[in-house]
């Protein structure tokens, strides 16, 4: 369950690393090398991550050769978030422009947050600031826009970072899933409405004003999927998973919606 397998075009696999402990966020450097949260199983770590006495960190962002070795591994030693001295956990990632790293938290308590940190660990800035009140719960992935803004969501919210860590703008009632496009807009997918089975697209500018809502319907919906395309076409998948006494069956959609708005294809599907 904590293996990475590398296959071939072929269909080969070509390595197979094994972890200790289940791992999460891979991501491509542009020197070739994998990186993910994580540790290789016998690569040694930071006694401090393991511990639940300052200083606090992540664990450890490791990353592996084209070849599937160990190559680097990188400890990021961060304080408790506030309000409370509870140990933070960082378990997703998402890389910056300058190959630095943007963290995503999870905790033993119930703030979330995001931290950027540089390429030798040495933590950048994290959020929130000791004053801060409300109670947030991230969820992964971490988005990075084209300016090195990120975005998060959680609790139905989206939040909006600048590349410096200051909160820009937070909104959303129901927002599922997100992705930034070219421009630096976020699209994301909401979900609840007045039937609370009410699914939209929502487009949000860098500045946190709406500029589109899409209309997908009224359809219930339990999980759901979002990605862009290089044109700006949105895919979307919506997925109602119902379960029964030995039988779980998925209703799944699959959209495509235009920059536009206009939805340029649908294709259901039934999975059991």
């Amino acid at each position: 369950p904590n293996q990475i397998f590398a296959v071939d075009p072929d269909g080969s696999v070509a390595w197979t690393s094994t972890f200790g402990a289940p791992v999460s966020s891979l991501a491509l450097a542009k020197d070739g090398r994998l990186w993910l949260v994580g540790t290789l199983e016998g690569a040694p770590a930071n006694v401090a991550c393991q511990t639940t006495g300052n200083p606090k960190c992540l664990g450890t962002l490791t990353a592996l050769s084209p070849e599937g070795t160990l190559a680097d591994q990188v400890d990021v030693l961060v304080p408790p978030l506030p309000p409370l001295p509870a140990v933070t956990l960082y378990g997703a990632m998402a890389f910056a422009s300058d190959g630095s790293f943007f963290l995503e938290s999870t905790t033993f308590g119930p703030q979330s947050g995001v931290a950027r940190a540089g390429l030798d660990g040495t933590l950048i800035w994290q959020w929130p600031p000791p004053n801060y009140n409300e109670y947030l719960q991230f969820d992964p992935p971490l988005i990075v826009g084209p300016a090195d803004d990120v975005v998060a969501s959680g609790n139905g919210q989206l939040t909006r970072f600048d590349a410096a860590g200051t909160q820009v703008w937070q909104q959303g009632s129901g927002v599922q899933v997100a992705a930034v496009d070219a421009q630096g807009d976020v699209v994301a997918l909401d979900w609840g409405g007045p039937t609370g089975n009410d699914v939209s697209l929502v487009t949000i500018a860098p500045y946190g004003d709406t500029l589109r809502t899409v209309s997908l319907g009224t359809t219930p919906i339990n999980a759901s999927q979002l990605a862009l395309a290089g044109d700006g076409t949105t895919v979307v998948l919506l997925a109602n998973e119902v379960s029964s006494p030995g039988l779980t069956k998925a209703h799944v959609q699959i959209l495509a919606v235009d920059t536009s708005g206009k939805t340029r294809w649908t294709t259901p599907m039934a999975v059991t």
